[in-house]
C-alpha cells in the first residue's frame, strides 16, 4: 500500500462525522451527479453542502472514490501531510488515529447513555444537541456526571483533532 492508503484506509475520520460536520461543494462539483451517487445534498444560501458522516463512506473506504467531490479530492489532514513529508512515521500516525477513534467511540457511547438517538449527525452536532437538551431540562445527578465525562472526552478528542487532523485553512468545511 502507498503511504496515503496505509493511513487513510485505516482512518476515515475526515468522512465519518468526527472531524467535520459538513462539506461545501465546489464550483466543479455536479450536485445532481453527487446526489445520484447517494450523497445527501442540501442547498444553502452560500451554495450546496453534504453532511458528515458521509453517505458514501463504507468502513474507511469511499464508495464513490472516482467521482468524489472536489474538496474530498484535495483534502489531506495534517497527520497525512506530516507522514508524507517524513515528519511522522506510519506507526505514530496510526497511533494518533487509534486514539482519536477510541475517544470518538467513547463519546458516542456516552451520548447513547444520555439518550442520544444515534442519528446521522456529526459527533459535534450530537454533542451540541445533548447540551441543548440540558438547557431546556436540567440533568439528573447521574446525567450531569455523564455529561461531564462526555465534555472531557470531547475536549480530549478536539485537542487531538486540532493537533493532528485539522489543516491550517479549511474554509470549505463546517467544523
Amino acid at each position: 500500500m502507498s503511504p496515503p492508503e496505509s493511513i487513510c484506509l485505516q482512518c476515515g475520520i475526515c468522512c465519518d462525522g468526527t472531524l467535520f460536520s459538513g462539506v461545501l461543494l465546489q464550483p466543479k462539483d455536479d450536485p445532481q451527479d453527487l446526489k445520484a451517487r447517494g450523497l445527501l445534498i442540501r442547498r444553502l444560501a452560500r451554495g450546496s453542502r453534504f453532511p458528515q458522516p458521509c453517505a458514501a463512506l463504507s468502513g474507511c473506504r469511499c464508495r464513490i472514490y472516482s467521482g468524489r467531490p472536489q474538496h474530498c479530492r484535495q483534502f489531506e489532514c495534517v497527520l497525512l501531510k506530516d507522514h508524507l513529508s517524513d515528519r511522522l512515521s506510519a506507526s505514530a500516525a496510526l497511533r494518533s488515529i487509534r486514539r482519536a477513534k477510541r475517544l470518538a467511540a467513547k463519546a458516542a457511547k456516552t451520548l447513547h447513555l444520555l439518550g442520544d438517538s444515534g442519528d446521522k449527525s456529526s459527533l459535534r452536532q450530537r454533542y451540541k444537541k445533548a447540551a441543548a437538551r440540558f438547557e431546556l431540562k436540567p440533568p439528573t445527578a447521574h446525567q450531569a456526571a455523564l455529561f461531564s465525562e462526555l465534555s472531557t472526552t470531547m475536549h480530549q478528542l478536539n485537542l487531538i483533532l486540532s493537533q493532528h487532523f485539522y489543516p491550517a485553512d479549511e474554509s470549505s468545511v463546517d467544523r
